[in-house]
């Protein structure tokens, strides 16, 4: 699976299936406020935010708290003492491929509007 950004040019999300476990890449958004890294290792949870604050409570660096995404999960962004950075994810709600649609064109436009971070 894969769904490409809005100007098809780059990746916002694609998933590798290995057996019965899910590998997620991305390209990387400097625009959006993102940073190149070697990698980010998703986990995914039942219970995010436990998960984050035990992660928080062994030292871990809080990048993004946990948070409710436009495209059906919630997620939280940690790093570890070696610079490696983490997301902890969580599936909340399923989405219509129309919903799914809407809820990206809301997100997109939301980022449009916001003042630059030049």
């Amino acid at each position: 699976m894969r769904a490409p950004d809005p100007s098809g040019q780059k990746i916002w999300h694609a998933v590798i299936r290995i057996g019965d476990s899910a590998i997620f890449i991305n390209d990387t958004f400097p625009e959006m406020g993102a940073s190149p890294n070697r990698s980010k290792l998703w986990i995914y949870t039942t219970d995010v935010d436990a998960l984050f604050n035990r992660a928080v409570g062994a030292g871990a660096t809080i990048k993004m708290a946990p948070g409710d995404m436009f495209w059906g999960d919630r997620i939280a962004m940690l790093g570890d003492r070696f610079g490696q950075e983490w997301a902890l994810a969580q599936h909340t709600q399923d989405l219509s491929p129309e919903e799914l649609q809407r809820a990206q064109e809301a997100e997109v436009a939301k980022y449009a509007a916001a003042p630059s971070k030049k």
